[in-house]
């Protein structure tokens, strides 16, 4: 999709961002019957309980839940792979917003691929998250250690793979004219890819030391959906990867749904002073369906409580990396 209401992929202007999802899937049956063409992730930790992707596949794609299934057939939409180099208007961009761009049916020529549109379309900001953290340290190390323009060359490489048709061929040989008169080398991981890990969790701290590990230009957490409660072992070590700057950009959030859990709204207050002291920009999403006071009294919002006009004024921070 060339527009989203998600808040953190706005633009300073307050211009809309996008998601991008490439990767889709035919899914066959026990009876080996085709379902019809949609999406596909596997539930990994409690943050995916109430997974707003599955639900939307559900009723939009192919019916299919995000429980593991090895009877998935996955494709690359050649159309869409491209579509960020034909979107003139510079934006952030959330790729596989309806998946994880490192879920494990991915070959890693797909994940390069990614990478190498973000190389090709440098007029955007890519927001590439994860709850594969493990996965995607060990991809973008791997790449990272390859001599000279080697690693930007194989994720361009494995674009054109992908991209067989006569038109995506023109429109690649066009970007690719218009880059050999562009001044500077490119510098990989490249400066516009963000690199980030879902940690809204204690049980997924993990996350954090997998990140600070991964080579990136700029390494954010998403703390969303928020449901846990904010330990002091949590706080540590958080304080602590802020302090040796391997937080670049903090966003919170609480969870929507039906089925939402409560989100305590005293904790991000904690997280909010924490991010002020170390330097690092605080991105306030959302609410969440039930958020709670530090008195413990419920706040009134609308749905996933994303208007800033329902939230008390000391929760209206959204800040972008400079």
């Amino acid at each position: 999709m060339d527009k989203t209401s998600i808040g953190w992929t706005r633009g300073e202007d307050g211009s809309a961002g996008a998601t991008w999802n490439p990767i889709r899937v035919w899914a066959t049956d026990e009876t080996g019957e085709e379902l019809m063409l949609g999406w596909f992730c596997e539930k990994v930790s409690a943050e995916c309980d109430g997974c707003y992707a599955e639900g939307l596949n559900l009723y939009r794609g192919n019916g299919l839940r995000y429980t593991r299934n090895d009877l998935v057939e996955f494709r690359v939409d050649e159309k869409m792979l491209l579509a960020p180099l034909r979107w003139q208007r510079s934006r952030k961009i959330f790729p596989c917003s309806m998946t994880d761009w490192m879920l494990r049916h991915y070959p890693d020529e797909w994940i390069f691929a990614l990478l190498g549109v973000a190389i090709l379309a440098r007029q955007h900001t890519f927001q590439f998250l994860t709850k594969r953290s493990e996965r995607q340290r060990n991809l973008l190390s791997k790449l990272a250690k390859l001599d000279g323009d080697l690693p930007v060359k194989k994720c361009v490489d494995a674009v054109f793979d992908l991209a067989t048709s006569k038109e995506s061929r023109r429109l690649l040989d066009r970007i690719g004219r218009k880059m050999t008169k562009q001044s500077g080398a490119i510098s990989f991981p490249p400066a516009n890819a963000w690199i980030g890990v879902s940690i809204g969790t204690e049980s997924s701290l993990f996350r954090a030391a997998h990140l600070a590990a991964t080579p990136a230009a700029l390494r954010w957490w998403s703390v969303e959906p928020y449901i846990g409660i904010y330990t002091d072992h949590w706080r540590t070590v958080f304080r602590g990867h802020m302090r040796l700057g391997q937080c670049d950009w903090f966003v919170f959030g609480g969870e929507s749904g039906g089925a939402a859990r409560v989100c305590r709204l005293h904790d991000a207050l904690l997280m909010i002073s924490d991010c002020a002291r170390f330097g690092v920009p605080f991105f306030f999403k959302q609410t969440g369906r039930f958020p709670v006071l530090e008195n413990g009294e419920t706040l009134t919002v609308t749905a996933k409580g994303e208007d800033p006009s329902e939230w008390p004024e000391r929760f209206r921070i959204q800040e972008f990396p400079k």
